[in-house]
C-alpha cells in the first residue's frame, strides 16, 4: 500500500474533516472498526438553515437518519479515521508512506509500480484511490491511448470541471455553536457549512461560486496567502444568529483552499489498474458522500476479488478474469454513483442559489418541505454496498428496506445495474466508434443543433451496441473487441433481454427529437437491418453462397441500415435536404467489405476478435463469396465453412485457398474502385454543399494499405 500524500508521519496529516454516513458506518462496523469512529464523533441531531434575510428554520433530519439506519451522521478529523485504518491494520509493513507513483507498467499478468525515488513494487492488480489528480487515472488514459483503444480518454480528459471553490478548515469551540447541530448559511454564491462535533469541535466548509467554469487541468491553485486574503474577503458574513465567518477564522486550527472539481469518468479501469473514490468519481462536499462511495467501491471491489480468489483455487487470475471482474465492478458501481454525484450537483447549485430557480426554490420552496432532506438522503443511503462474506452489522434500522429503491430502484438503478448491465459491459469496451466519426463528418454539411446532434449520437450509439450482442450470440463469438462477449458473462438470455430493451429504450428517446417522421425512420432501420441480418443468417445456415449483388443489398440492408438511420434523424434537424443516400450506401459497402478483409488478414482483428474468426462462424463474407464463385467446382471452402473449425491449420488452408483464387486482391480491387466512387461523389457533392474533410478522413481511414497485406503460403 503506497501512501503518496504523506510526508512520512504516522499517521499522515492530510485533509481537514470527513464525514461518515450511515451507507459508508455500516462497512466500518463490519470491519469492527466504527466503535473507534464513534468513541470520536457526535452524533448530528438537528440543522440550521439560514438565509442572508436573516430568516432560518430549523430540520431534525439528522436525527431521523439515525433512527432510520441505526447509524447517525458523524464528522471527525480525517487523520484521525486515517489513525483507526492504520492500528487496526495488522501488517503495517505493507505500508509505505511518502512514495509518489512516477510510472505502472504491465508485463506477463504482472504489473510493476514504479515511484519517484526509484523504488519498485509488482503485483497482480493495481487499485487508485490517489485522488482527484490521479496518477493511476493518468496511466490508464496513457495505456489506453498507446493501445488505440480508446478514443473515449481524450475527451474525458476535459470532463472534469470545477465552477466551485472551498474553504475548508477545523476551529475549536466558539460559544454559542453547540455539539451535535449542523448550520448551513445559504447566501448569494456563497455556502458556509458548520458541522459541531464532539466537545464542540467544528468543521467547516465555506463553497464560494467561480468567477468561471474550468477545464481539467486548467484549475485554479490556491496558496497559504489565497486561503488567507479569500478568508479576510468573507469575515463579514454572518452565518448563524450574531456569528460572523470571521469568528470560525479566528478560532481556526487549519485550514485550506481547493478548486472543487465534479465528474463521474466513464473509464474505471484499464488492463490491471482499476480507480476508486475520487479518482474516477469526484463531487462537491454538499452532499457528504464523497468518502462514502470511496469505502463502498472498496467493499464492492473486494466482494469480486474475494469471490474471484475463492473460485480459482491457489491459481493466480489471468488477465481475462481480471478484465472481467473489472468490467463487473465498474457496471456495478456506476449506476448508483452517478446518480449520487447529479445529486450533488444539484445540491451545490441549490445552496449556492446559483440562478433564479434555485434562488427561489431555496427561500421559498425549502423551508416549508418537512421531511424531504430526510426523505432524499434515505433514498441516497439505503441501497449503499455491504462485504458480503462478512455478517451484517447487529444496528440497524428500518430505512434500509423502506428506503430500498423497490419502484424507483426498478426504474433506474435495477434499469442500469441488471437490464442494462450487457449493454453497460460492452459500451465500456469503446471500439473505434466510425458511426460517431461519421455523424460528425455529415454534421459539417447538414449543421444540427448540438442538442439533437447528441440524441442521434446517443441513439446510434445504443443501437449499434445492442445489435452487437445479439450478433455475437448469432455468431457464437467468443470475443468482442478482446474481451469476452457479454453472453459469457451474463449469461444468453440476460443479454437478449437488455438488447431488446436498447433497442425500445431508444425508440422511447425519438420523442427527444420534435418531429413525426422520426418514428417512421427508425422503425424502417431497424426492419432493414433484421431483414439484412436474417440474409446473413440464412446463407450461413444454409450454407447457400450468394452472389456479389445479393451480398451489396445485404450489406446495404444490415451495415447500412445504422448509417442510414444516423442520417435520416439527422435531416429532420437540418435545413439541408440534399440526398446523401448513395454516399451512406457506398460508405456502407467500403466498411463491411473492409472489415470481412480485414477479418481474414488483420493480426490486430485475431487480437481483438479472434483469429480469422469469420470461418470458424461459417460466415459467407466477401472474400469466401469471390472465391466460392471464381471456382464453383470446387467445395473445399463451402466443406471447412460446415465443420465450423477453430483449429487454426484448418482456417489457414481455408485463407491459402482463397489467395490461390485472387480473393484477396479482388477485394483490394473493388476497395479502391468504391473508395474512388466515393470521392467522387463527394467532389459532387461538395461543389454545393461545401468542403467536408470529415468524410474524406473517414475514406482515408477506410482505406487498406496493401503493401502491409499478410500472405500465407
Amino acid at each position: 500500500m503506497l501512501f503518496s500524500k504523506s510526508r512520512g508521519t504516522l499517521p499522515p496529516q492530510v485533509g481537514a474533516s470527513i464525514g461518515i454516513l450511515p451507507n459508508g458506518a455500516r462497512v466500518l462496523d463490519q470491519l469492527q472498526l466504527y466503535d473507534a469512529v464513534e468513541s470520536l464523533t457526535e452524533p448530528l441531531s438537528t440543522a440550521t438553515i439560514g438565509y442572508a434575510d436573516g430568516f432560518s428554520f430549523s430540520s431534525s433530519y439528522p436525527k431521523i437518519i439515525n433512527e432510520r439506519f441505526g447509524f447517525p451522521i458523524a464528522f471527525l478529523d480525517r487523520q484521525k479515521l486515517l489513525e483507526i485504518l492504520y492500528l487496526r491494520y495488522p501488517h503495517h509493513e505493507k505500508i509505505r508512506l511518502g512514495e509518489k507513483v512516477s510510472s505502472i507498467d504491465n508485463l506477463d499478468n504482472i504489473t510493476t509500480v514504479t515511484t519517484e525515488d526509484g523504488s519498485s513494487y509488482q503485483g497482480n492488480l493495481v487499485i487508485g484511490a490517489d485522488g482527484v489528480h490521479s496518477m493511476v487515472r493518468q496511466e490508464i488514459w496513457r495505456f489506453s491511448e498507446e493501445s488505440n483503444s480508446s478514443s473515449r480518454t481524450v475527451q474525458e480528459r476535459s470532463d472534469l470541471t470545477a465552477e466551485f471553490r472551498c474553504i475548508f478548515g477545523i476551529s475549536s469551540p466558539i460559544k454559542g455553536l453547540n455539539a451535535g447541530e449542523q448550520v448551513n448559511a445559504i447566501l448569494n454564491g456563497v455556502t458556509i457549512v458548520t458541522i459541531h462535533g464532539k466537545n464542540g469541535r467544528l468543521y467547516w466548509f465555506v463553497i464560494q461560486k467561480l468567477d468561471q467554469k474550468y477545464t481539467y487541468p486548467h484549475f485554479p491553485r490556491y496558496t497559504k496567502d489565497d486561503t488567507r486574503v479569500a478568508a479576510e474577503q468573507l469575515k463579514h458574513l454572518r452565518f448563524h444568529k450574531h456569528l460572523t465567518f470571521g469568528k470560525l477564522w479566528e478560532n481556526r486550527e487549519t485550514a485550506s483552499m481547493t478548486t472543487l472539481e465534479e465528474n463521474t469518468f466513464k473509464t474505471w479501469h484499464h488492463g490491471r489498474l482499476a480507480l476508486l473514490g475520487d479518482s474516477v468519481h469526484k463531487m462537491t462536499p454538499n452532499i457528504g458522500q464523497g468518502a462514502n462511495m470511496a469505502i463502498e467501491d472498496a467493499a464492492a471491489l473486494t466482494n469480486l476479488l474475494r469471490d474471484l480468489l475463492a473460485w480459482g483455487g491457489t491459481s493466480l487470475p489471468t488477465d481475462t478474469q481480471i478484465d472481467t471482474l473489472l468490467h463487473q465492478y465498474r457496471a456495478i458501481r456506476h449506476g448508483r454513483v452517478y446518480s449520487i454525484y447529479r445529486s450533488s450537483r444539484f445540491l451545490v447549485r441549490f445552496q449556492a442559489r446559483d440562478g433564479l430557480i434555485n434562488s427561489l426554490l431555496s427561500r421559498y420552496y425549502a423551508p416549508h418541505a418537512g421531511d424531504l432532506p430526510a426523505e432524499m438522503a434515505s433514498k441516497t443511503i439505503a441501497d449503499g454496498v455491504m462485504l458480503n462474506f462478512l455478517p451484517p452489522p447487529k444496528r440497524s434500522g428500518a430505512g434500509w428496506e423502506k428506503y430500498r429503491k423497490t419502484e424507483r430502484l426498478w426504474s433506474w438503478n435495477i434499469r442500469i445495474a441488471i437490464v442494462l448491465r450487457p449493454v453497460d459491459y460492452l459500451l465500456s469496451i469503446p471500439g473505434k466508434d466510425i458511426r460517431g466519426k461519421l455523424i460528425d463528418a455529415f454534421n459539417e454539411w447538414l449543421q444540427v443543433p448540438p442538442e439533437k446532434l447528441a440524441i442521434i449520437k446517443g441513439i446510434i450509439d445504443m443501437l449499434h451496441t445492442a445489435s452487437l450482442l445479439v450478433d455475437d450470440i448469432q455468431d457464437a463469438s467468443r470475443l468482442r473487441r478482446g474481451h469476452p462477449v457479454a453472453h459469457e458473462i451474463f449469461g444468453v438470455a440476460q443479454t437478449i433481454n437488455s438488447a431488446n430493451y436498447a433497442y425500445f429504450l431508444q425508440q422511447e428517446r425519438l420523442r427527444e427529437l420534435n418531429d413525426p417522421r422520426a418514428f417512421h425512420i427508425f422503425t424502417q432501420a431497424l426492419l432493414d437491418l433484421h431483414r439484412g441480418q436474417g440474409m446473413d443468417l440464412y446463407w450461413r445456415d444454409s450454407i447457400f453462397c450468394p452472389t456479389e449483388e445479393e451480398y451489396h443489398r445485404m450489406v446495404i440492408y444490415k451495415t447500412g441500415g445504422l448509417f442510414r438511420l444516423a442520417l435520416e434523424l439527422m435531416q429532420t434537424q437540418s435545413m439541408v435536404t440534399t440526398d446523401l443516400s448513395k454516399l451512406i450506401d457506398l460508405l456502407g459497402l467500403i466498411f463491411q467489405i473492409r472489415d470481412d478483409y480485414m477479418n481474414l488478414q488483420s493480426g490486430e482483428y485475431a487480437e481483438k476478435k479472434g483469429s480469422m474468426e469469420d470461418l470458424t462462424e461459417g460466415k459467407f463474407s466477401y472474400p469466401v463469396i469471390h472465391s466460392i464463385n471464381a471456382v464453383p467446382e470446387n467445395t473445399i471452402l463451402v466443406d471447412i465453412l460446415k465443420q465450423r473449425s477453430e483449429d487454426n491449420e484448418i482456417k489457414m488452408r481455408a485463407v491459402q485457398y482463397m489467395e490461390s483464387t485472387g480473393s484477396y486482391a479482388y477485394c483490394r480491387e473493388v476497395l479502391s474502385r468504391l473508395n474512388k466512387q466515393a470521392r467522387s461523389h463527394v467532389e459532387d457533392l461538395e461543389a454545393s454543399l461545401g468542403p467536408n474533410h470529415g468524410v474524406h478522413f473517414i475514406l482515408d481511414l477506410l482505406h487498406v494499405d496493401v503493401s502491409n497485406r499478410k500472405t500465407y503460403k
